[in-house]
């Protein structure tokens, strides 16, 4: 694979805007495929990181464990599955692109992308995802797929800037970007238009035109209409406002996830810090829901002397639902009174509050945890209409409200293995699984 050179600017002290200027001098910053003695690059690109940036990149705070896994996964010998890129400035690795697919012959793989905070708004993103795509499209690879937080408004402008196809997915709370690799790594278009000749003060010279390589010099006409619909307001052509695309792609995806963002705030830090809050919140209401369902599998299983009473567990030859259905009042007496104490209600009773459980404490499969607990808890409310202290309305209902929120929000994706659990080659094939 060839080695693409391009010029970035130094680290600056001043942050700058989306779409502003550059530093007069710039580094080396080369593009090459990972090696295996990238490890300790890797690891230090890493532990340079914020926890904020990690975040970013796993949708959780990472420990050690899974960042040596990342780090094993990123240097693994390049296959048709598997391929991955470094952007190295002086020696010191800044950035890394990847993507995986299930099959050899699948024609979409998944991206992930990571670059130094303190290298950001250099470019070295959009020039990673550039390579990455032109390796993937000569592997066979036409489309690449990545997931993005709401909140992760750099990989959103990189996304911009590349015509990317961007799509909420309200299901999981995250962006999907989609960018196609049928082009060359040329073909994926810096959408930002030099300005008009003299814009600039005398000596100083645009952006990009200190930033590309020789190569891809002079401005390059835009697709017909390249921007999906919500950046549709010719903003493509002015470098002003790619900055306020970026803000309104990331309002729309937080307007649509109200379970799990704090309502808009004028200040950018209160919001981030609201949003962290609330997403930790419903994580301990998940925890908390699935300690309710393990615990009532073990007082069931053995008797601990709470609901059910010592000496009267399953193991010691009690029956864990015929207490229970038998009292059942209201139009489904009958059927409750014929299920109680069967086998059949008893393993079915009891294997959902085990696989429940596991799932909520875990945060794998909250779907199936959330449709079975919401079912289970309807069925409960069902046993004995109309409740004793309201007309229609008890906690379990409410509580399988809950569950169904939880799975809404992705809640697994916190304090929990959801995001792992996502990116299993099953669990992508069937997303029910999730």
């Amino acid at each position: 694979m060839a080695t693409t050179t391009i010029r970035a600017p130094a680290p600056r002290t001043a942050v700058e805007g989306l779409a502003g200027g550059a530093t007069a001098e710039g580094g080396s910053v080369r593009i090459r495929p990972v090696r295996p003695g990238d490890r300790p690059g890797l690891a230090a690109l890493y532990d340079r990181a914020a926890v904020d940036d990690l975040r970013m990149r796993f949708f959780v705070a990472p420990g050690r464990a899974t960042l040596a896994t990342e780090i094993d996964r990123l240097c693994r010998s390049r296959s048709p599955r598997h391929n991955a890129v470094v952007a190295e400035q002086a020696g010191v690795i800044v950035g890394v692109a990847s993507y995986e697919r299930s099959g050899p012959t699948d024609r979409r793989a998944e991206f992930a992308v990571f670059v130094d905070g303190r290298r950001r708004r250099h470019g070295i993103g959009t020039r990673l995802l550039r390579q990455l795509a032109a390796i993937a499209g000569a592997d066979g690879v036409d489309e690449l797929v990545g997931e993005v937080l709401p909140g992760n408004r750099r990989m959103l402008q990189v996304a911009h800037e590349l015509t990317a196809d961007v799509r909420f997915r309200g299901a999981d709370g995250v962006v999907e970007v989609r960018l196609g690799t049928h082009t060359s790594a040329d073909g994926l278009r810096d959408r930002r238009r030099p300005r008009a000749v003299g814009s600039y003060p005398k000596g100083r010279r645009s952006r990009r035109a200190r930033t590309a390589d020789p190569s891809e010099s002079g401005p390059r006409p835009l697709p017909p209409n390249p921007c999906p619909a919500w950046n549709r307001g010719g903003s493509g052509r002015n470098p002003e406002l790619i900055g306020k695309d970026v803000a309104a792609m990331t309002a729309m995806a937080e307007r649509n996830t109200v379970q799990t963002t704090a309502p808009a705030v004028t200040d950018e830090t209160t919001g981030t810090a609201a949003r962290t809050a609330t997403r930790y919140v419903w994580a301990g209401v998940r925890l908390a829901l699935g300690w309710t369902f393990l615990w009532a599998f073990v007082d069931k299983v053995i008797g601990l002397g709470f609901a059910t009473p010592d000496g009267k567990g399953w193991t010691d030859g009690g029956n864990p639902t015929r207490g229970f259905l038998s009292g059942a009042e209201g139009p489904f007496a009958g059927l409750y009174h014929d299920l109680a104490g069967t086998a059949f209600a008893n393993w079915a009773f009891m294997l959902g509050l085990l696989g429940i459980g596991l799932a909520l404490t875990l945060g794998i499969g909250m779907r199936i945890a959330a449709a079975a607990g919401a079912l289970l808890y309807v069925m409960m409310w069902s046993v004995a209409l109309p409740p004793q202290t309201n007309p229609f309305m008890d906690e379990h209902l409410v509580l399988a409200g809950v569950l169904v929120g939880l799975a809404l929000t992705g809640a697994g994706r916190t304090l929990g293995l959801g995001a792992h659990w996502a990116r299993l080659p099953l669990v992508k094939r069937l997303p029910w699984l999730k």
